[in-house]
């Protein structure tokens, strides 16, 4: 399932556990010159680094293992 997304972040609680939501819009086609976005969100769960990005209705499309370089502190 790979899809290309683009972000807008609001955060559930301040500790490092907590989840960060993304209101994003994802694509599956990244081969194509004029590409239909649709609205989801990504979760990424802080200690554990997995995101995972669900469609509107929340069906998960897709759940990654980030690496730790690319988890940050909730204030970045």
């Amino acid at each position: 399932h790979d899809c290309l997304c683009l972000a807008r972040m609001d955060r559930d609680g301040d500790d490092e556990s907590a989840c960060r939501r993304f209101a994003v819009q994802y694509t599956h086609q990244k081969q194509k010159k004029q590409k239909t976005w649709q609205d989801g969100t990504l979760v990424v769960r802080g200690a554990a680094r997995r995101a995972t990005l669900a469609d509107e209705s929340a069906r998960v499309l897709d759940s990654v293992l980030l690496p730790a370089s690319f988890v940050g502190t909730p204030d970045e």
